[in-house]
């Protein structure tokens, strides 16, 4: 049995545990208005391609959205739907996509998924051996490198930059923390840059309120590293990474007081992530010595970097990321921090 036929096996099992039909051959089909009656139109399908590449969607009418893919994809080969109703077409989508991807199996969506679809534009900067070292290693990264040279982004960010890094919270808290993180968390951080992860610096920390980001850490379209100030002025961190690496039992495990986490997660990462947080630079630099938490954390990072390139390369402030990437020593010259911080609410 070829590998191709064990992958579709497995697809056909998990589609008829959640009750799909077969699948029908549509190849160089235009339409597959004839498969489907008028009022059954409305639910979730599945459509295999070519390559033995797999995609799953959801459709109030699955005719118009077939012939949707039809335009972009000329590859379609079958296709698989069944009907739902329309308040349960999220829900079954991303039940169908995570047990889809706990197998193994690669989908072709952009949002929702968690395993990269084959080659990246990564692989051709870090060859994808390099990329499993990294991440199977307890490597750390030496900051001693900062390439990227581009004026005008540089410049657009430069106040935001010098007023940060007169901040004693930053100073004490955020530069420690991030450099560790750097070392241990980012893959070739210096050649990375700006093309596939970015920094921000003082934005709001979460939507609808008056939280200020110290500093933000962004992948692909995820952001997966805020620190902030919050209420009672103190400094807290909040992170996104692998949920089927760390089981709560062992984050409980590090009996970390401050620790919270929810399962709150970003479409476009997938939904093999979730949520933790922590106040403090003590409990923060815990969580970066522990190695499942690093695995977590690195495995959430590369998947984001293979998925593509960061789109918030725009904010990017090219100072603090040279100060974190060289350990640069900055004069002590602190000023005075006072910020309002009302209730947080998580950015979707």
């Amino acid at each position: 049995m070829t590998t191709d036929t064990k992958i579709f096996n497995i697809v056909k099992k998990t589609a008829s545990e959640f009750d799909f039909p077969e699948f029908v051959w549509v190849y160089c089909r235009p339409t597959v208005a004839d498969l489907f009656k008028p009022d059954k139109r409305c639910g979730i399908y599945i459509l295999r391609f070519r390559n033995n590449q797999f995609y799953v969607g959801q459709a109030v009418d699955v005719i118009r959205r077939f012939v949707q893919h039809a335009k972009v994809h000329d590859d379609i080969q079958e296709i698989s739907f069944k009907t739902f109703l329309a308040t349960e077409l999220n829900k079954v989508e991303q039940e169908l996509i995570k047990s889809l991807e706990s197998k193994k199996v690669k989908l072709r969506n952009i949002n929702l998924t968690s395993i990269p679809k084959g080659d990246t534009d990564l692989d051709l900067i870090i060859p994808l051996d390099e990329q499993q070292l990294w991440l199977q290693s307890n490597q750390i990264t030496e900051l001693n490198e900062h390439i990227l040279d581009e004026p005008d982004l540089q410049e657009k960010y430069s106040r935001k930059f010098h007023t940060l890094i007169k901040r004693q919270d930053f100073i004490e808290s955020a530069k420690p923390f991030l450099i560790q993180y750097f070392k241990k968390c980012v893959l070739q951080p210096a050649q990375t840059e700006l093309s596939f992860w970015s920094l921000t610096c003082l934005n709001k920390a979460f939507t609808d309120t008056n939280h200020i980001a110290l500093c933000r850490l962004n992948f692909f379209w995820c952001e997966v590293l805020t620190i902030w100030v919050n209420d009672e002025k103190n400094i807290s961190y909040t992170f996104h990474l692998t949920k089927s690496i760390l089981t709560k039992a062992h984050l409980n495990s590090l009996k970390i007081k401050s620790l919270y986490n929810d399962d709150h997660f970003y479409q476009r990462g997938g939904p093999d992530q979730f949520l933790i947080e922590v106040t403090g630079l003590d409990d923060a630099l815990k969580l970066l010595n522990d190695d499942k938490v690093i695995q977590a954390i690195k495995t959430f990072n590369l998947r984001q970097m293979q998925n593509g390139a960061t789109v918030y390369g725009k904010y990017h402030c090219i100072d603090l990321a040279k100060l974190l990437l060289t350990e640069e020593k900055l004069p002590i010259t602190f000023s005075r921090v006072d910020e309002k911080a009302p209730n947080k609410k998580p950015l979707s």
